[in-house]
């Protein structure tokens, strides 16, 4: 999803850029390249040149002087940092990425806000324009993205720009509260189940010494899946079955760390790689070699190459095969990030919820929630019958799931196993509030927890040399992130839900708790951990009706 992030990163500054020159009123400057801004029966506009200006040097001209005086230094600055950032994509990227359907979605919707001057949704101008842009010497910018605008004016539908403030002025409240519902009910649940004044730190390696194994799994008709295997030495019993699902645009190798620990305290691990949507699609599709962002059947896929990858390993212990021997294929725990997530909901028992999918995907997208465009592929799968639940599946954790469209509550409501849900309240690729958090309160199954970071991101739990995070580090603004604290909590939190839920280890129970969590925070970053939570407690602190109702019921209904 790298090219809709950075399409959605792009709205955010044109918007902010456009709300903040709607403070002020002036005469229009003369250019041959404008912005325009229309209030009411007024109209304003803004060179193109002194933003270039302000960007590179932090000049204010006196094109732009009148504008920068309602403009407070902090937004001055951060209006500055929008301006400079640089997006690492080719001109061939960026015209594969816009041809597809989702990036068409977005730039529709884009559209809407940057218009030509005529009036006219800026679609195809701004199709032109990014992939002008991004053969550009100075690279993918906002400032150039206006330079190639191919009219002569770009005019800023002020009306979108008022209905959005409001819009995300109501989404960021109500995030916030939601979160301080969550942080409320974590502070209770520590005080109500404090952990012992010491607990052994399970955050170093454990007493198994591990060895790799390599599965080559024929999962699909023409292709052949590598699949890295991590085994526990000396076990006295087969070990359960930890599978780690990888994200779109990810690759098996960004787990190592994570299966080496698990493996260490007594779990075979196995990490898929999922072909149709791994690293090397994404590279492929970027360089042009594919012209679709995902398939609508990757959705289905994902979750039978598993099944079709614990099949084989059944097949080997039947045939003897010594290594498969210290693996229980019917104790297996998955374990998924982002769309792998998604994947590991469905093995858990969440089926694709067509009805849903056939209702919210006709309708107009909310342009805040990108992942929506996403799980709305699955809407043309053209598979009539399947089942995507698989009974050996005993327990789930989903880092960052799409969920809210491709299941619903009426799907979620289905996981009938324990369920551990990752969620950051900041994260803009699946947002938390839909994508985790009402999942939460959809899951009836009585061991379900959610770990929330604040203010975490989609890459909380990712190594910063990981190649899943859209902003590369070229990009002018990018800073070293510093994720121990999401990777230590993924770690430490997995380890003990995986011991208490397939080893029945209850020594382990103490590290699920709110308690523990609060132990791992940092000064940037705090860990919430919940077992339970109530629609009336967001009610109560919301103060007013929800904005979004928790369980949606659909039309047809």
């Amino acid at each position: 999803m790298k090219i809709q992030s950075i399409l959605l990163r792009i709205f955010y500054g044109l918007f902010l850029f456009g709300l903040s020159f709607l403070t002020g009123l002036a005469r229009p400057a003369h250019s041959a390249e404008k912005i325009y801004f229309t209030y009411g029966p007024l109209e304003f506009a803004m060179s193109v040149d002194s933003l270039d200006r302000f960007a590179k040097t932090g000049e204010i001209t006196s094109d732009f002087q009148f504008y920068a005086k309602f403009m407070k230094p902090e937004d001055l600055n951060e209006l500055q940092q929008l301006l400079q950032q640089q997006f690492n994509l080719s001109a061939v990227a960026v015209s594969q990425m816009t041809y597809t359907a989702m990036g068409e979605e977005v730039l529709k919707r884009l559209g809407y806000l940057v218009q030509t001057q005529k009036r006219q949704n800026g679609f195809y101008a701004l199709r032109s324009a990014l992939i002008l842009a991004a053969d550009d010497p100075e690279g993918l910018t906002l400032v150039n993205i206006m330079r190639y605008f191919p009219s002569q004016g770009i005019r800023i539908n002020t009306r979108v720009i008022f209905e959005l403030q409001n819009l995300l002025a109501t989404f960021f409240q109500y995030r916030n509260s939601v979160v301080k519902t969550i942080t409320e009910q974590a502070n209770a649940e520590a005080i109500a189940n404090p952990i012992p004044d010491t607990l052994p730190d399970i955050l170093q390696p454990g007493p198994f010494r591990v060895r790799k194994q390599t599965l080559i799994v024929k999962t699909r008709e023409f292709l052949e899946s590598d699949i890295d295997l991590y085994l526990p030495e000396n076990q006295e019993k087969p070990a359960p079955l930890i599978v780690i699902s990888h994200g779109f645009g990810s690759t098996r190798s960004n787990f190592v760390d994570s299966a080496t620990y698990l493996a260490s305290y007594g779990f075979a691990v196995a990490i898929p790689e999922h072909i149709g949507s791994n690293l090397v699609y994404r590279q492929a599709l970027l360089e042009g070699w594919l012209n679709t962002e995902i398939y609508p059947d990757e959705f289905v896929d994902r979750p039978y190459d598993i099944k079709k990858m614990l099949d084989e390993l059944e097949t080997l212990q039947a045939e003897g095969v010594t290594w498969a021997q210290g693996i229980n294929v019917q104790n297996v725990g998955i374990l998924g990030h982002s769309l792998g997530a998604t994947t590991a909901l469905s093995l858990a028992g969440a089926e694709l919820n067509r009805e849903r999918l056939r209702e919210k995907c006709t309708l107009e997208n909310p342009m805040l929630n990108v992942s929506v465009l996403l799980q709305c592929r699955a809407n043309s799968i053209d598979v009539d019958e399947y089942q995507l639940h698989d009974p050996r599946v005993q327990a789930a954790i989903a880092v960052y799931p799409l969920s809210s469209v491709i299941f619903g509550p009426e799907q979620i409501g289905n996981i009938d196993i324990p369920t551990l849900l990752m969620a950051s309240s900041h994260d803009i690729v699946t947002p938390v509030v839909t994508e985790q958090i009402y999942p939460f309160l959809w899951l009836q199954h009585p061991e379900k927890y959610l770990a929330l970071m604040v203010p975490g991101s989609h890459f909380s739990v990712s190594a910063p040399t990981e190649n899943n995070n859209p902003f590369t580090p070229e990009s002018a603004q990018e800073k070293p992130r510093d994720n121990t604290l999401g990777i230590n909590a993924m770690k430490s939190l997995s380890l003990a839900f995986l011991k208490v839920h397939l080893h029945q280890d209850d020594s382990y129970l103490p590290y699920l708790s709110a308690s523990y969590a609060q132990t791992l925070n940092g000064e940037t970053l705090q860990l919430n951990l919940i077992r339970s939570l109530e629609v009336e407690q967001l009610e109560q602190t919301y103060g007013q009706e929800l904005p979004l109702p928790v369980f949606e019921v659909m039309s047809n209904e």
